[in-house]
């Protein structure tokens, strides 16, 4: 099995000894990967991730250790799924098996509202976007902050949607969209100044 072995060599009769050391390795490294985390959630206006892993080899130790970046170095942002891996051998030539790290790199949610007062008579108008990741069935929420039960957008693409609503009356209205990744993470954007006016001043 693994590990220093001793072997002892003698001539025909037992004499004349000769032992040497011999080092069995069939193992290969432990690649460890402690950043980016398999399935983290980095928006894309944060700074970016460190790379951070070791690779480990109790054997003849470990003689390559290489990840998509260096050690101490950011991973890339680029908005979408990302990948991140670590590959390792030894110095008997064991190749250990990558580790691949997948994370979500999403930017941060976006939204637009009327600028100028909306009459009563008409809907209020929003539209945004968001990443739209394919691993994930993301749902978006509207909470149009008059106490009705917040909106959820059926069949509609985070990557461009738009939401209506009625007022039942005049005021200053704070919107709120949420965008969920299927519970994995959640982000929110905020209008804080939807203005309703009623034209007949009632």
């Amino acid at each position: 099995g693994d590990g220093v072995h001793f072997v002892t060599v003698r001539e025909v009769g037992g004499s004349n000894a000769a032992t040497f050391t011999v080092l069995i390795d069939d193992t290969p490294p432990a690649v460890l990967v402690s950043s980016p985390r398999n399935g983290q959630f980095v928006v894309a206006t944060d700074d970016a991730p460190i790379a951070a892993y070791d690779c480990l080899d109790s054997g003849s130790g470990p003689a390559t250790c290489s990840g998509t970046v260096a050690v101490g170095q950011p991973v890339s942002m680029m908005p979408g799924t990302q990948t991140f891996s670590v590959g390792a051998t030894d110095f008997a030539g064991n190749l250990a098996p990558g580790v691949t790290n997948s994370y979500y790199v999403v930017e941060p949610v976006s939204i637009a509202s009327p600028l100028d007062p909306v009459s009563i008579e008409g809907p209020v108008t929003i539209s945004g976007r968001a990443t739209d990741l394919s691993e994930f069935a993301e749902t978006i929420t509207v909470d149009w902050g008059d106490g009705t039960a917040p909106e959820v957008l059926n069949g509609v693409s985070v990557a461009n949607f738009t939401a209506e609503h009625v007022y039942a009356g005049p005021n200053i209205y704070r919107v709120t969209v949420t965008v969920d990744y299927e519970g994995a993470f959640r982000q929110q954007a905020v209008s804080d100044f939807v203005v309703v006016y009623d034209p007949t001043g009632g």
